[in-house]
């Protein structure tokens, strides 16, 4: 699945990937879009957050810990 997605953004064009495994979508993703129950609680660039940062942030979430980061 990872190279189909690879292949379809060398051609250009955008794809929606949809997982739990945050390593796999880390190393495919330009963008990161978090959504809580239907509601876009994180809308974060690659290059503003790292895979460490991302799953902090996604577990904090997930406990209560951290509000959205949408503005």
């Amino acid at each position: 699945m990872l190279n189909f997605v690879h292949k379809i953004k060398e051609k250009g064009k955008a794809c929606v990937y949809i997982s739990h495994n945050i390593g796999d979508v880390y190393e495919i993703s330009d963008r990161f879009v978090v959504l809580d129950r239907g509601q876009v609680v994180a809308n974060i660039k690659k290059e503003e957050i790292s895979l460490k940062d991302l799953n902090t942030f996604l577990l904090d979430y997930a406990h209560g810990l951290k509000e959205t980061n949408e503005e």
